[in-house]
């Protein structure tokens, strides 16, 4: 049997997933390994950037995935890479998250008045809705485990959240759970709320009750050098292909030959990382391949960095209300202080619920944004620093397409070819379970 350290294996993508798989391998002592990406980074959807202030400070903010939540490998990389959680206003707090309702005109979660983010008396009821939570968290406990494979409850859970939420009569959790997961999952408003099914909410629920990474109790923790950063020092293990185009995937008896519009090469091993739509035109695919991807749909949207004065520094302003706003704005739905300009203005990120690249979509978000904080917060927002909006962000199958098995079907179809898949349309839109999931594939198979 040929070695592990003389196979070759190549990965397409060099996001979270693809190169988490990586280093997987390597860890088990594979060496010759090659990731490619079309864009001139590693990390995927993660984007870290760099805010240089007046007096030639840096400050660190994030335009990509922050989802750290509960993966004990993921945990395990940010300390092995020596990176470190905490940043900005926010690096000694601990229960930071504010949420303001524009559409009642009062605070919705507050953490940092509430231990469990609501007055005292609401507390019975949300313990009650808890425990009622609590008893589905156990029916779906497949959906803890990495990807969607052997889940047995398609009917229940592919349905709107605001269908599943709405039929359990969830008193006081209800308006709160479906906020949160609209916000926190998704880049989307009314408009879009359909297409969010329950079990994805069950898989992002699962991520944030795990320790030590969650944002469950309130608490929020970017990574002080960055998210990207992490996936910058990964990359240095491997032989990187960034900004590469690749024109034909071969899979014969003699091997898989990847053509670029420079070379050529033969491996062992293929991994596809990426949306598999977006690999299909150059790769010899197979009618069982076919089948199973095909329904692939999106909800891109965009994120932001600004400079506000005199605005909220204790707190990441959550605003809950902006996935049910429909075609009109406000459309901001998180703000996040990153770092202190100067004494009276501050850096933030921000969240925006979903919108189309077209038109004038980014003067209307920033309009909305400015109003936000001009009306709620009373600060001034001064300059805005970068929009970047995101294609591919969130991807999903069809409902159809997951009733009718296409987790179970591509989970029997890895290996066949010599080729693998893995990424967030298998795993979940998030660090943690697209680390988890490439972990285990390369576990099961290599």
């Amino acid at each position: 049997m040929q070695k592990a350290a003389d196979r070759k294996i190549a990965i397409i993508g060099a996001g979270p997933s693809g190169l988490a798989a990586a280093e997987a391998l390597r860890e088990k002592g594979y060496r010759d390994i090659t990731v490619f990406d079309k864009n001139d980074r590693a990390g995927g959807q993660s984007l870290s950037c760099e805010y240089i202030t007046p007096d030639k400070r840096k400050l660190v903010y994030d335009l990509g995935s922050v989802q750290p939540l509960g993966s004990k490998i993921l945990s395990r990389l940010f300390k092995t890479y020596g990176l470190h959680f905490g940043r900005g206003p926010l690096e000694n707090k601990y229960r930071v998250i504010y949420a303001f309702s524009y559409k009642r005109n009062k605070e919705f979660v507050n953490y940092l008045r509430h231990y469990l983010g609501v007055p005292f008396r609401q507390v019975p009821g949300l313990l009650a809705d808890v425990a009622k939570l609590s008893y589905y968290l156990w029916r779906y406990r497949r959906l803890a485990k990495p990807g969607f494979y052997n889940f047995k409850y398609w009917d229940e859970t592919t349905v709107s959240i605001k269908e599943w939420v709405e039929a359990r009569k969830f008193n006081v959790l209800g308006d709160k759970l479906l906020a949160l997961m609209y916000n926190l999952m998704t880049l989307s408003n009314k408009a879009n709320e359909e297409k969010v099914r329950m079990y994805t909410v069950f898989k992002f629920l699962y991520q944030m009750l795990k320790p030590p990474m969650r944002y469950i109790d309130g608490t929020y923790r970017p990574v002080k050098e960055g998210y990207q950063e992490l996936w910058n020092k990964i990359a240095g293990n491997f032989n990187m292909k960034l900004g590469t185009d690749i024109q034909s995937i071969t899979r014969g008896a003699d091997g898989i030959r990847i053509q670029t519009s420079g070379s050529s090469g033969l491996f062992d091993e293929l991994i596809i990382s990426c949306p598999f739509d977006r690999i299909a035109p150059a790769l010899d695919i197979r009618p069982a391949e076919a089948g199973l991807f095909r329904n692939i749909y999106y909800n891109p949207g965009y994120r932001g960095a600004f400079v506000a004065k005199n605005g909220p520094t204790d707190r990441v302003c959550w605003y809950p209300d902006s996935y049910d706003s429909g075609s009109e704005p406000p459309f901001l739905a998180l703000a996040i202080p990153e770092g202190m300009v100067d004494e009276v203005h501050c850096l933030y990120s921000c969240v925006f619920s979903h919108c189309d690249d077209t038109g004038n979509a980014v003067q209307i978000l920033q309009n909305s944004a400015e109003q936000v904080f001009r009306d709620y917060e009373k600060a001034e927002i001064t300059a805005w620093v970068q929009m970047k909006y995101w294609q591919d962000y969130g991807c999903f199958f069809e409902d159809d397409v997951v009733k009718d098995g296409v987790y179970d079907k591509i989970q029997a179809l890895q290996g066949t070819d010599h080729t693998y898949y893995t990424g967030q349309l298998i795993s979940f839109s998030a660090h943690s379970s697209v680390v988890d999931y490439s972990y285990e594939l390369m576990d099961l198979f290599f």
